[in-house]
C-alpha cells in the first residue's frame, strides 16, 4: 500500500513540475521572445530557437536591471554618500576612515 502511495505522490509531483515548467518556458520565455522579435519579422516561428534565445536574453537583462536598480540605492544608503555622488571603493574607504577618526566607537571611549 505504501508503494502505491509513493508512486502517486511522485506522479503528482512530476505533473506539477511539468505544468510549472510549461508555463515558465512557453508563456514567460517564449512569449517575451516572440513579443521582442515580432516587430522585426512577420514570419517569426513562435516555437523557434531565435524566440527562445531572445526570451532568455531579455529575462537576463530584466533580472540584471532589477538587481542593479536595487543595489545602487542600497549602496548609497550604506555608505552614506549623497545620491549625486558616485560610489567607488576609494571613496567608501576614505569615508569610513573619516567616520572612525571623528566618531570613535562607543566601546573605545570608555577605555582610558
Amino acid at each position: 500500500m505504501g508503494e502505491i502511495a509513493g508512486e502517486a505522490v511522485g506522479l503528482i509531483f512530476r505533473f506539477v513540475v511539468h505544468v510549472v515548467m510549461e508555463i515558465f518556458g512557453e508563456i514567460l520565455v517564449k512569449g517575451l521572445g516572440y513579443i521582442v522579435l515580432r516587430p522585426f519579422s512577420k514570419s517569426i516561428d513562435p516555437d523557434g530557437l531565435a524566440v527562445l534565445l531572445t526570451g532568455l536574453a531579455m529575462w537576463a537583462l530584466i533580472i540584471f536591471a532589477i538587481v542593479w536598480g536595487i543595489q545602487r540605492p542600497l549602496m548609497r544608503l550604506a555608505v552614506g554618500n549623497p545620491a549625486s555622488k558616485t560610489i567607488s571603493p576609494l571613496s567608501t574607504r576614505s569615508h569610513a576612515a573619516a567616520l572612525r577618526k571623528h566618531h570613535p566607537p562607543a566601546w573605545l571611549s570608555n577605555v582610558a
